[in-house]
């Protein structure tokens, strides 16, 4: 029988021979493509736990930091004024003309 649950000596040479290829082929291809999961698993795996190990070494080196910083309403203004219009919205979905005239006085404050 074949991977499709038919019988080979029904069809003619050509497919028959289609279907040993196949039965040849797919455990190899299966094995690279798994093979290959696996790899790039174990890559961002690695990645991950560089990224985590320089976050935790950031964290500690600036844990005893406590600088506050003041902003005056005008440098917000100014700021504001500055962002460009048309531009996409961010990944909170708030477009620059929404901070410019619909949020200003609230960040000012």
């Amino acid at each position: 029988m074949d991977p499709f649950g038919m019988n080979l000596a029904f069809f003619s040479f050509p497919i028959s021979r289609i279907l040993r290829k196949y039965r040849i082929l797919e455990p190899r291809f299966n094995k690279l493509f798994n093979e290959k999961i696996i790899t790039e698993n174990r890559h961002h795996e690695d990645s991950l736990k560089n990224i985590k190990r320089e976050v935790n070494e950031y964290e500690e080196k600036t844990k005893h930091i406590n600088d506050y910083y003041e902003i005056s309403k005008e440098e917000i203004e100014r700021i504001l004024k500055g962002l460009k219009n048309n531009k996409g919205a961010g990944f909170n979905d708030v477009t620059n003309e929404m901070y410019k005239y619909g949020m200003s006085d609230t960040l000012g404050k």
